[in-house]
């Protein structure tokens, strides 16, 4: 007969499941601390830490959680295979594929998801009804290979119809076997693979199915993810303002349970609203809320990350009295929408004295030739402020572009060179710091009181602070 855990360990498990990590945690340390535990319960809570970890670790972001998730897991693989015990091997390869493609280590997890199939397929003979209930969970882990392909390998084409029908596999069989944890996984896969390719639709419909399945879970983690994933589904369709409401209702979650990252996560989101709305003070407010978050946790570098690409809010505009400025402009399937927003809100044109880049990919400056010329139209003095390497980036777009359409298809838009004349080129600082005083070659703008400074940060960002 086959040795299953103790009673006590699937009571964790639920635990784990509605998100009370970290005291399934301090229960688990206990169980392995005690000398009398079983081996069976010994490997159990030994994956039941590694995944909570893992959870903590991506809902938290706490890369450290990965590599100490990592080595558990690893040790309860150890003793499940000296004890030939395959199905908590299988517990183990399974949570051990997630935790590495979470730790950016995507070419270990490919090939740990192959032994996952080797070892499913001796599950299926020896244990054929617990294979069925594994077998949601196995299906999850062959996307990887797809996901991997996608990103990492040269001249690979994305094959979108493959993911959907993956993962709407998994879909199938966690419904069958109602389990909540691995529906959730699939309704959140189907929810990015759809919003990847544009169907916003489609999107918003499995960012909505996530949640509802994360509140019969009562995941307060699940949840705040999952309004926040609406909220964007709604951006995405243009729905500003509700992207503003599901960010709040994360946010308000996150403050409750303490969650400093999702927090961070929270007021990006909030500042990507007021940058769509154009109200670009209050975009940097937010923005700066979450860097200064992520500066405490001691993730500076990230928080920088954060500064110069979710500040900028994908693009917004600056009226100064000295003249327009625009921050990106997406790719050049967006220009015409934002033509037609400047002439809504009664923006000349010929106001524009800069289009400023953060950095060079395709949805965030794709379409800035298209725009330069346009404006170039009514004021022949506009200029393209970036900073040397993204301005030869602009210039040599091709690998970016063709591995972007791997990915999003035409969603991509078209990129074209850009004569030289257009560009006014600044050398980046050195040395991040809010202090303006540190900085060099700053350009000062003035509105209505206030000022606001334009800073090349590194070598490929710009940035603009309000002092």
């Amino acid at each position: 007969m086959l040795e299953t855990p103790s009673e006590k360990l699937l009571e964790l498990e639920q635990m784990g499941l509605r998100g009370e990590y970290y005291q399934a945690i301090e229960e688990l340390d206990k169980i392995l601390q005690d000398k009398s535990t079983r081996d069976i319960d010994k490997i159990q809570a030994l994956i039941l830490k590694s995944r909570f970890l893992y959870m903590l670790g991506y809902f938290e972001w706490l890369p450290e959680n990965f590599e100490q998730g990592l080595e558990l897991i690893d040790r309860a693989l150890m003793l499940s295979e000296k004890q030939d015990r395959i199905v908590q091997f299988f517990d183990s390869l399974v949570w051990k594929v997630n935790i590495l493609w979470a730790a950016s280590k995507q070419e270990e997890s490919v090939k740990e998801a192959q032994r996952v199939t080797d070892i499913f397929e001796r599950m299926k003979k020896e244990y054929p009804e617990i294979s069925k209930k594994k077998e949601p969970y196995y299906e999850y882990t062959q996307a990887f290979e797809e996901m991997y392909k996608a990103l990492f390998k040269e001249g690979y084409v994305w094959d979108f119809e493959k993911s959907v029908k993956d993962a709407k596999k998994v879909e199938k069989l966690a419904k069958e076997l109602e389990d909540k944890y691995i529906l959730r996984e699939a309704y959140s896969q189907l929810r990015d693979i759809y919003g990847t390719r544009g169907y916003k639709d489609k999107s918003l419909e499995y960012a909505e199915k996530e949640h509802e399945i994360s509140v019969e879970i009562s995941n307060k983690y699940f949840i705040s993810m999952s309004l926040e994933q609406i909220g964007f589904a709604y951006w995405r369709k243009g729905e500003f303002d509700l992207l503003l409401e599901y960010a709040k209702k994360a946010l308000e979650i996150r403050e409750k349970q303490g969650n400093e990252r999702g927090a961070a996560n929270s007021y990006a989101s909030i500042a990507v609203y007021h940058g769509e709305i154009g109200e670009w003070k209050k975009c940097l407010e937010y923005t700066q809320k979450a860097y200064n978050i992520l500066s405490e946790m001691g993730k500076r570098e990230e928080g920088k990350g954060w500064l110069v690409n979710i500040g900028v809010c994908y693009y917004f505009l600056g009226e100064f009295d000295d003249g327009s400025v625009l921050i990106d402009c997406g790719s050049s399937l967006d220009i015409n929408r934002i033509l037609r927003y400047f002439k809504k809100i009664n923006v000349p044109l010929s106001s524009f004295k800069y289009l400023i880049t953060t950095h060079h990919h395709f949805d965030h400056v794709g379409g800035i030739w298209k725009l330069y010329e346009e404006i170039k139209k009514h004021n022949p003095d506009v200029k393209i402020l970036t900073n040397k390497i993204t301005k030869e980036l602009l210039n040599d777009f091709n690998l970016h572009l063709k591995r972007g359409k791997r990915t999003y298809g035409d969603l991509t838009g078209v990129m074209r060179p850009i004569e030289e004349s257009a560009f006014h080129i600044i050398e980046p600082n050195t040395n991040f710091s809010t202090n303006s005083e540190d900085l060099e070659n700053t350009f000062l703008f003035h509105s209505k009181g206030s000022e606001v400074e334009l800073v090349v940060l590194d070598d490929l960002t710009t940035f603009v602070k309000i002092s």
